[in-house]
């Protein structure tokens, strides 16, 4: 791989950096984000039904239809990365046992990259937890009186901001439900709930 004798560490570190593909965690995480502001946008306005049989409109129907597509591509791909990422760490927990690589050699890659792969998988499979638990919420079977609160409550669990001040004032912080809903757009409608959620569990 190296010309030169010189080369050989700076070589070995690019390989060594590069042998383990990324989770990509924050572009999934980027993407269920888009997707949860979605689907809450459309919970709000439906009252939280997802379907005909509960009385959805037929526009509602078909973006949370979409919105489940998208989710299902999701749940594929990390399902592919997650296989992946666990074949790379079989091979790092093997690595003694390649031919190319001297024992030296093999017991420094499986002592830096094995912590990686474990790390990297780890990462992957809390995303299509996530995943699939966003599916499940978009399912007939949860009430619709509860799926904008589990939406909420699993985003803010995963990928939320962990009680941040989304800058409202005391007397917003005051409004009913109702009023909330009727005053603030759907985002700012579901960062108010958040904030209120924080501040109650502080009260």
């Amino acid at each position: 791989l190296w010309s030169l004798p010189e080369e050989k560490d700076a070589i070995q570190d690019w390989l060594w950096a590069n042998v383990i593909p990324r989770s990509s965690k924050t572009q999934v995480d980027f993407l269920l984000a888009g997707l949860q502001t979605q689907a809450s946008e459309l919970l709000i306005k439906s009252g939280g039904c997802v379907s005909a049989e509960e009385g959805a409109a037929a526009d509602v129907v078909a973006q949370v239809a979409g919105i489940k597509l998208e989710l299902e591509k999701v749940r594929s791909m990390l399902q592919q990365r997650v296989a992946t990422m666990a074949a790379h760490q079989k091979e790092m927990q093997e690595a003694e046992g390649h031919l190319w690589l001297d024992p030296v050699q093999a017991t420094s890659a499986r002592q830096m990259l094995l912590p990686v792969a474990t790390a990297r998988r780890e990462e992957l499979e809390a995303s299509l937890v996530a995943t699939v638990a966003f599916e499940n919420i978009l399912q007939d079977s949860m009430s619709a009186d509860l799926r904008s609160s589990v939406l909420d409550t699993l985003f803010e669990s995963e990928y939320g901001p962990g009680g941040k001040d989304e800058g409202f004032t005391a007397a917003e912080m005051e409004w009913s439900m109702k009023e909330a809903k009727k005053e603030l757009t759907p985002e700012r409608f579901r960062q108010w709930k958040r904030q209120r959620k924080a501040a109650s569990r502080r009260a």
